[in-house]
């Protein structure tokens, strides 16, 4: 699923956008950045109801951090998730074309056709 650990990428991504453990730990409702040190060092995983600060301090997709946290919690956990509900992250190109077609076609299902495999280009209709 990932190259880094959750721990090494936080650490990586904050040092990226340049934000201090204190900053982080505020935006988290923390009163001292020691909660943020250890998610950094893996001695405490990221609650999962503060991902959506977390990603937003972070300037991170909040999908693309819920499953890295999810699969560090439990990997069956996620498996079954996007199993049952598919890819919890959607680029927001996906999340726009999603929306446009159920605008289009209100509950109706829509059908891939495939025009050209190797490029794997299809046509959404309804």
């Amino acid at each position: 699923m990932k190259d880094k650990t959750t721990p090494q990428w936080l650490a990586d991504q904050q040092t990226l956008v340049g934000v201090t453990d204190e900053a982080l730990a505020s935006a988290l409702g923390y009163e001292s950045p020691k909660v943020i040190q250890m998610f950094k060092s893996g001695g405490m995983k990221v609650p999962i109801n503060k991902v959506p600060a977390l990603a937003d301090a972070l300037d991170l997709h909040p999908g693309l951090l819920m499953r890295r946290v999810l699969n560090d919690v439990s990997p069956e956990l996620l498996q079954a998730i996007e199993h049952c509900l598919g890819a919890l992250c959607l680029s927001e190109g996906e999340q726009k074309l999603i929306a446009a077609i159920r605008k289009a076609n209100p509950g109706k299902e829509p059908v891939p056709i495939m025009f050209d495999r190797d490029a794997i280009i299809t046509l959404v209709v309804a």
